[in-house]
C-alpha cells in the first residue's frame, strides 16, 4: 500500500467528492430569488423617490375679505371740558346757578363771569373747533336754555373749550 493512498471504511466519501449538480441547482434557485426581490425592491424605491418629486398642485388661498377699520369713536366725557359761563340777560346770579347746573352734571371746571352786553335775549354756545364733535352733547345737558340758532366758534388759543353766553330767556 502507497502511503498516499488511505482507505476510508465504506460509504464514507471526501469532501471534494460531493455532487456537482445539486451544489449548482442549489445556487441557480436563490440566485433567480435574490435578483427577483432585488428589483421589487428597487422598484419600490425607485417609485417612492420620483413620486415625492413631483410637483405638487398649487392650491388657491381663499382671498380675505376686506375687514373694515373701525375709526375709534370719541367718548364724550365731562372732565375734560372747560367751560365759562357769561350772564347776558341783566338777571343776577344767572351765571352762578348755570355753574351749579353744570358743576352736578359732572363739569369740573365752570368758571362764570358778566358778557360785554346784557340785552342777550337767547343763549349763545359757542365751541372749539376741536370739541365740535361733542356739540350735541352740550346741547343736551343746557336743555331749559333757549339757544341761539347758530353756534360760535372759540378760538383756539383760549382757556375755554366752551363758551356759554345766557340770555334773558
Amino acid at each position: 500500500m502507497e502511503e498516499s493512498e488511505i482507505k476510508l471504511p465504506e460509504g464514507l466519501v471526501t469532501p471534494l467528492e460531493v455532487p456537482a449538480p445539486e451544489l449548482e441547482y442549489f445556487s441557480r434557485k436563490w440566485l433567480w430569488l435574490t435578483i427577483a426581490i432585488t428589483v421589487v425592491y428597487g422598484g419600490v424605491l425607485l417609485y417612492l423617490i420620483f413620486k415625492s418629486d413631483k410637483p405638487k398642485e398649487a392650491k388657491a388661498l381663499p382671498t380675505p375679505s376686506p375687514v373694515a377699520i373701525a375709526t375709534p369713536v370719541p367718548v364724550f366725557k365731562r372732565e375734560d371740558f372747560k367751560i365759562q359761563v357769561l350772564n347776558g340777560s341783566g338777571i343776577g346770579g344767572l351765571a352762578g346757578k348755570a355753574k351749579t347746573k353744570l358743576e352736578a352734571l359732572g363739569y369740573p371746571e365752570v368758571a362764570v363771569g358778566n358778557a360785554d352786553s346784557k340785552d342777550y335775549i337767547s343763549t349763545k354756545l359757542s365751541i372749539k373747533k376741536s370739541k365740535a364733535n361733542f356739540l350735541a352733547d352740550i346741547k343736551k345737558d343746557l336743555s331749559g336754555y333757549t339757544l341761539a340758532q347758530d353756534t360760535g366758534t372759540v378760538t383756539g388759543d383760549s382757556e375755554f373749550d366752551v363758551e356759554i353766553i345766557l340770555g334773558s330767556e
